[in-house]
Parts: structure tokens; C-alpha cells; sequence
């Protein structure tokens, strides 16, 4: 069976063709910890998930000279394989099986490998290509695969609707859409940028390019009492907690002249993003720091205005394909230290039990860090808030980054009018291996 690629597939594929680095960069693996390991139960439990959602089949293909998806009617073709330690660790192991490219043609998107440990239990590691995958879906898939390992022989839930089928509406909607007469005045609104961007296709497969690294790293945790106080000023406002963070980082930025600020995962939500994922980078927006430096209300009410502008703005399809791919081509220029990526999401949790100890997830500090000057990434998990900031230190010094988390420490203090303290640590950063640095 053949669907379209999603709009937001479409986009990391000009992207990623733009930036200089192969889509199979993108790879996300999911780490699974085993108490007990039996290999057919694994095998069984795998081939049930895999069953019952199509994306996990899917391959690139092509159909009337424009990329599709293809979806095999069965999982015969799923790779999994049983790595035993011999002259390598089981990190090392589960290390390169994250590095490892897809095939984007060939076979699924995804694949699995357990690595059995000496003392009993194993190590399952299930990667995924972002194009067929979010953060979101990857905590679901666990979800079931986990239910599946504990009661091996219970019954499946219902099919879940599909992912393709979603893919071929929101075309039809961007069709729609790009016929109504309605959408004309924002044509016009955008007839210069056009002009500016080049229309060209973007190859699928490009020869991986240099991605500079994301060598200075900051961690910041929220205090208890921190985030009590945060969560007050939300509520008091009338805005969420990513929109009280987000003001108080962009106002920061002031210090950093010249730094742009990319909405990133969780942040933006736009007709044009699949099943709750990000896609790569659906706007930019220049924040007027004199009004989000000024009164607390009018700063936030600023990036607020700005998060829904974003939001609401439907823009034709085909321009945004163009957006990216020049936004691709700004980033991999000498002086592309101009950006900052900032990331919200909130890791939904996935029950264990008595056979899966751990379940634990591809932390995004990856290519994405090395493209910018700065990568934000607020995370919620389990209650507690932390803040991770990655800086190229080609462009930014370890005296600008600190000069930002002091200003965001104050700004926040000003506006929840409660004394924060920022608990600065070298972050914890999750590796393939399912372990933290």
C-alpha cells in the first residue's frame, strides 16, 4: 500500500538534503531494560506492535516521480537482531546500533536488537528514523510493547487509526486550503520571500556533510519550590508553564545580540505537523525584548501573541518547503551561530513491571545541537523541570552562556517575585546505551 509523505516528512527531507547530513541522522532509539529475557516472548511481542501500526513498516518509495510512502502488507521484512558481547561492551553494542543508517529505501524505518546480559535479563533496543517516528508516539510504543512483555499472552487493544491515513487528509487539507480564496491575501503576504528562496527539489539521499559538535554543555534544575513558584505565575497569568520559560529565555537572549529564536518540539502547532510532531522548524519570530524585559504581563502577553501567531498562521505548504530548506542553508553558513533552538515537551510516563525494569528515551542533544548557536531544551518529567542548554563553542564562549542563565535566573525571579536559585549542574544526558552521562 502507497500513502504521501506528510507535510512534515516533506519538510525533513528538504531539510536534512539542505543541511548537508543524511535523514537516517535522525535516529532514535528507545532503550529497554529486562529483568527477565526470554528471546521468542521478545520476538512475539515485537511482531504484535509492529502488526498493528503500519508506520513501523514503512519505506520511502516513489510514485509519479514524487516520494511516497510505501506500507509492506506484513512485518516479515522487520530487522531483528540478538548481539552477544564478545570484543565489545553492551554500550558500545548499543552505541553503534544507534549510529547505524537506515536504508530509507529498502526496508522499515525501524529495527530492534537485544543484547543479553551475563548475569541474566538483556538489553532491547528499539530505533526509530525520525521520519517515521515523534517523542510522543515513541512513549505510546513503548507503552504497548511494555504491556505486551508483562502479559504476553493478553489480549490487544483495537487497531489504532493509522498514520498513513492521516498523511493523505492533511494533504487533501493543504489542498483545500491552497484553492480557497481566502488564502490569497496571504500569498501576497509572502510574495517577497518567495522571490528570495529558491524552488528547486532537494535530493532525498545527500552525501552526510559536516555538522559542527555542541561542546559546552549547562544543566540547570528547578528547585521543588522553584517550580511551585513558576507554576503560580502560569496560573496567575493565564498562560502555560512553557509560555512563562520561553518568555523569560527570549528576553535573555538581549544579552546575545544578534541570536534569532527558533520555536522547536511541543512549542508551535500548525496545520502542517503530524500526529503531534514538531516537524523541523515551523517558524521564526524576532521577540521585542524591550516589551518582555519591561512589565511582566506585556512580556508575556508579547510571546504568547507570537506562540498563537505562529499557530494560526496557515501558510501555503509549498512556501514553507522553500522556508525550510533556506533556513537550512543559513545554518550550515560559517557565521550560522545566529540561532537559537528552543525545545518544550513533557515525557509522558510508560507503567514498568516485574519484567521490564526501565524504560528510557533518546535525548534530542544530537545533530540538532551542533547546527545552532544555542539549543534550549525544557523537559518535564515526573513532576520535576529541568533546563538543558548546548552552545557551539565556535560561536558562543562559556562567558556568554553564562552571562544568559544569570539573566534568565533574574528574570524569572522578577516574575514569579519569588528568589530562584538555579541549580547549575553538568547535565545528565541520556546515551544509546539507555545510561546518562
Amino acid at each position: 500500500m502507497t500513502y504521501p509523505l506528510s507535510c512534515g516528512q516533506e519538510l525533513m527531507l528538504a531539510f536534512s538534503a539542505e543541511a548537508g547530513f543524511p535523514v537516517s541522522t535522525w535516529n532514535h532509539p528507545t532503550v529497554f531494560d529486562l529483568r527477565d529475557y526470554d528471546e521468542d516472548e521478545v520476538r512475539s511481542a515485537i511482531r504484535s506492535v509492529v502488526d498493528r501500526h503500519e508506520v513501523l513498516r514503512t519505506r520511502l518509495g516513489q510514485l509519479s516521480g514524487r516520494h511516497c510512502q510505501v506500507v509492506p502488507g506484513n512485518c516479515d521484512d522487520w530487522v531483528h537482531r540478538v548481539a552477544l558481547p564478545a570484543n565489545a561492551t553492551p554500550e558500545e553494542l548499543a552505541a553503534a546500533e544507534a549510529a547505524a543508517p537506515f536504508a530509507l529505501y529498502d526496508g522499515p524505518l525501524a529495527r530492534s536488537l537485544v543484547v543479553p546480559r551475563a548475569e541474566g535479563g538483556a538489553r532491547l533496543i528499539l530505533t526509530y528514523n525520525h521520519l517515521v517516528s515523534d517523542r510522543k508516539s515513541e512513549a505510546l510504543l513503548a507503552g504497548e510493547l511494555v504491556a505486551r512483555l508483562e502479559s504476553p499472552h493478553g489480549a490487544p487493544s483495537a487497531r489504532p487509526p493509522q498514520f498513513g491515513a492521516f498523511a493523505r487528509w492533511e494533504r487533501a487539507e493543504v489542498s483545500r486550503y491552497s484553492r480557497s480564496t481566502e488564502a490569497v491575501p496571504r500569498w501576497r503576504d509572502y510574495e517577497e520571500l518567495m522571490r528570495r528562496l529558491d524552488p528547486s527539489a532537494a535530493p532525498v539521499q545527500h552525501p552526510a556533510g559536516r555538522v559542527a559538535d555542541a561542546r559546552g554543555l549547562v544543566g540547570i534544575r528547578f528547585a521543588e519550590a522553584d517550580l511551585a513558584a513558576l507554576t503560580r505565575c502560569a496560573k496567575d497569568q493565564g498562560v502555560t508553564l512553557n509560555v512563562v520559560v520561553l518568555t523569560a529565555f527570549a528576553a535573555a537572549l538581549s544579552v546575545l545580540p544578534g541570536i534569532g529564536l527558533l520555536l522547536g518540539e511541543k512549542t508551535v502547532r500548525s496545520p502542517y505537523r503530524f500526529a503531534g510532531t514538531a516537524g523541523p522548524f515551523s517558524d521564526l519570530w524576532a521577540v521585542d525584548r524591550s516589551e518582555v524585559d519591561g512589565d511582566v504581563a506585556r512580556g508575556l502577553a508579547s510571546v504568547q501573541r507570537q506562540v498563537l501567531r505562529a499557530i494560526d498562521g496557515a501558510m501555503p505548504f509549498l512556501l514553507l518547503v522553500r522556508r525550510t530548506r533556506w533556513l537550512a542553508r543559513e545554518l550550515v553558513r560559517p557565521e550560522h551561530g545566529r540561532w537559537a533552538f528552543y525545545q518544550y515537551f513533557a515525557d509522558p510516563p510508560v507503567r514498568t513491571g516485574a519484567r521490564v525494569a526501565t524504560v528510557r528515551f533518546h535525548d534530542s542533544f544530537g545533530v540538532e545541537s551542533g547546527m545552532f548557536g544555542l539549543h534550549a531544551q525544557v523537559q518535564r518529567v515526573a513532576g520535576g523541570l529541568t533546563m538543558r542548554l548546548a552552545h557551539r563553542l565556535d560561536t558562543l564562549t562559556a562567558r556568554d552562556v553564562d552571562a544568559l542563565t544569570d539573566r534568565i535566573q533574574t528574570l524569572l525571579s522578577r516574575m514569579t517575585e519569588h528568589a530562584i536559585d538555579l541549580d547549575r549542574t553538568e547535565p545528565r544526558l541520556l546515551t544509546a546505551d539507555g545510561h546518562t552521562d
